[in-house]
């Protein structure tokens, strides 16, 4: 791989100037006829990051110079300096397709499991320390692929400061990644960072008022993904870290000046990689009737539920979950099919997706039944949640 290089443009003035936004990558790949090189194949990739159409130039190596319009917020591939691809180009056979879903006629009956709200000290993923271990040393050390981490402490509300009133708790975390808190067990609440980027942001947590007694505070953490542009797009070049990554902080009035705390003065904390409650739990059978419609299931939830295998012509149609509360992951038949999110697009009510595709290859073909579970941070309402079969037709 050869590092980006520079897409001369048509300027406001007419004349070539750099893009600021446009940048290719050109890539070498050499065939040989036993010990001797037959011939080099050039392949580049361009990428037009502006909102706008542009003309743009390049010099290659191979090829020379070529001078390409692209349009905006696309990408052209070249190919010894013909175009291979180019993403704002649709062939016209496509748009004579559309989409056609099938809702399933299906009564998903659904049992859940809270996922434990204090961390097992036998659990050989929990890790002891003076202080929370960051997240991916956490999961490298036990051996574990997650995107979630618990942490738990205990801090004391002593007699003589007669309580705390209006108290938060401070979190010093990264960007893209989501925290739940709970104090004694209670939900507190769930903040999160969506935003595709890198750089520490801290997370405060409103507990409430306290009375003198000592408390447990558990966080379970959720990791969005890394930067992997490595110095690209706002990417740092350093070590890459999640999880708890700073100071962690109560604060709050009382009769005492400063009787805010640090919960990193070399207290005991607990780290475990990973969630608690599957595949080990029982699952409980949620009453039938109590409707899900009516009542909003607690966060930290798992849900499991069983279903046939629907007949259809895996060429022409997939088995969707449409899936639009919560946020999670998702698993089918033990295998994980990765994270969901009823985050929406913008300002609008459009969720960025809706439907998460179940794999046919992942379907049981031999009669039984398929078994289907979903982990839940926020909670919130299921009764929505059904099967879909999705084609394109002419």
């Amino acid at each position: 791989l050869l590092k980006k290089q520079t897409v001369y443009i048509i300027g406001k003035g007419g004349k070539w100037e750099i893009g600021s936004k446009q940048q290719f990558y050109l890539y070498a790949l050499e065939e040989y006829i036993g010990q001797e090189q037959s011939q080099v194949t050039e392949i580049v990739f361009i990428e037009n990051d502006s909102d706008a159409s542009i003309v743009a130039r390049i010099e290659l190596p191979k090829s020379g110079e070529r001078t390409l319009k692209m349009e905006a917020s696309s990408v052209i591939v070249l190919v010894n300096g013909a175009i291979a691809y180019d993403s704002s180009l649709v062939h016209p056979n496509a748009k004579a397709f559309r989409r056609v879903n099938t809702i399933l006629p299906l009564d998903l009956d659904w049992k859940i499991f809270l996922e434990p709200r204090t961390i097992d000290l036998t659990n050989p993923r929990t890790k002891t320390s003076s202080f929370p271990m960051e997240q991916t040393k956490l999961m490298i050390s036990t051996n574990t692929s997650s995107d979630y981490a618990w942490y738990e402490t205990t801090f004391k509300i002593s007699a003589t400061m007669k309580g705390m009133k209006d108290v938060d708790i401070s979190i010093e975390t990264e960007k893209a990644s989501a925290m739940s808190v709970f104090v004694n067990k209670r939900y507190i609440d769930t903040k999160y960072d969506p935003h595709h980027e890198e750089g520490g942001i801290t997370f405060i947590f409103r507990i409430g008022d306290l009375a003198p007694d000592e408390y447990k505070v558990s966080i379970l953490s959720e990791n969005f993904g890394y930067g992997n542009l490595i110095g690209r797009w706002g990417a740092s070049t350093k070590e890459k870290v999640k999880g708890i990554t700073g100071a962690v902080t109560l604060s709050g009035n009382c009769r005492e000046e400063g009787c805010g705390m640090s919960l990193l003065d070399g207290r005991s904390w607990l780290s475990l990689a990973g969630l608690q409650g599957f595949p080990n739990s029982k699952f409980h059978k949620y009453r039938k009737e109590k409707s899900l419609s009516n009542e909003a299931l607690p966060p930290g939830v798992w849900l499991y539920t069983l279903f046939e295998t629907p007949s259809f012509n895996t060429s022409e149609e997939s088995l969707f979950l449409d899936l639009t509360e919560g946020l999670g992951r998702i698993f089918l038949n033990s295998i994980d099919l990765g994270r969901y999110w009823n985050i929406t697009r913008g300002k609008t009510q459009e969720h960025s997706q809706r439907y998460y595709f179940l794999p046919p290859d992942y379907l049981r073909s031999d009669g039984k039944m398929n078994k289907l579970v979903i982990f839940n941070s926020l909670g919130g309402n299921h009764s929505t949640i059904r099967l879909v079969l999705s084609g394109l037709y002419q």
